[in-house]
């Protein structure tokens, strides 16, 4: 569990490494001094506390200049957007790994990479309507020491432009 004390001390650095502003530190230390910071699994009002984390963050994120990250095995600029807020807060939000692996977000950009031996580039679900600006997805992954494995989804749009398209802890 995520204490108020541990978001005091680790938000701040976050903002560091994301590029932040004053306003986007008095965010997070807004979301750290909210009360029942703690997160539970599980499909419970939780859930709702660590998708509002989640959208916070991204849009703290989405405000600053810092919305681009180069991740070293694709060689390639992986931007932030819209999707990366809606697609990662629906599926974070979900358990208290995913959301914590959130605050690791540019690390994990940085320096994910496939799985030896699995398929890592795949073509779009076709009946998937969120997916349908993209032409193929990328799965990559990251191990973080106190979080686990992290899998960070990347989608390629027609113009070769990559997005981060989800990131979740490998449960």
């Amino acid at each position: 569990m995520i204490t108020k004390e541990q978001l005091k001390i680790y938000l701040p650095l976050v903002c560091i490494g994301i590029g932040a502003s004053l306003a986007t530190y008095t965010l997070y230390t807004r979301l750290a001094d909210r009360k029942n910071i703690q997160l539970a699994d599980g499909f419970t009002k939780a859930n709702k506390k660590r998708k509002k984390i989640i959208k916070e963050l991204y849009n703290a994120i989405l405000q600053s200049n810092k919305t681009v990250f180069f991740n070293k095995h694709l060689r390639a600029n992986v931007h932030i957007t819209g999707y990366s807020r809606r697609e990662t807060s629906e599926h974070a939000a979900k358990s208290q790994k995913s959301t914590q692996a959130v605050l690791h977000l540019q690390e994990i950009i940085e320096n994910a990479i496939p799985h030896k031996n699995e398929q890592w580039i795949m073509q779009i679900k076709k009946n998937n309507t969120s997916q349908s600006e993209f032409v193929n997805i990328i799965r990559l992954y990251h191990d973080i020491s106190d979080i686990g494995e992290i899998k960070l989804t990347i989608g390629v749009k027609r113009s070769g432009k990559h997005i981060q398209y989800c990131v979740t802890a490998v449960e």
